[in-house]
């Protein structure tokens, strides 16, 4: 079991398995979200995680095909998921102890020159 938590603590998360492997993305949401951009989590099945305290959970729809979630209390980033499915792609810095590895990069069309990330 893999724990993580908000910058305040009132929204904890628990995942069953997590590979560390990290996705980052650089699409205009992504990056007007975080100032630069997002790191993800390798996909989590919707039976792998659960909230201990899902009443300091906020969702957003953030587009047609998206949502985020976030912290009530602190505002901190935690999630992004597609309506089509139930995966969901959660901000990696959730989790203090994981050993992250980037795996790759996804809208590189939108990467601002400013951003050099190397692997």
């Amino acid at each position: 079991m893999i724990k993580g938590s908000c910058l305040c603590g009132e929204t904890q998360v628990e995942v069953q398995t997590m590979s560390g492997s990290v996705i980052v993305c650089h699409c205009s949401m992504c990056v007007k979200q975080a100032a630069g951009p997002l790191f993800y989590s390798d996909t989590v099945k919707e039976k792998d995680y659960h909230f201990s305290k899902t009443s300091e959970v906020y969702t957003y729809k953030s587009s047609h095909h998206a949502e985020r979630g976030f912290c009530k209390k602190c505002g901190t980033f935690l999630f992004m998921r597609y309506n089509k499915n139930t995966n969901t792609h959660f901000n990696i810095e959730l989790f203090e102890e994981l050993d992250k590895s980037i795996v790759s990069e996804i809208h590189l069309k939108d990467k601002k020159e400013c951003y050099s990330i190397s692997r």
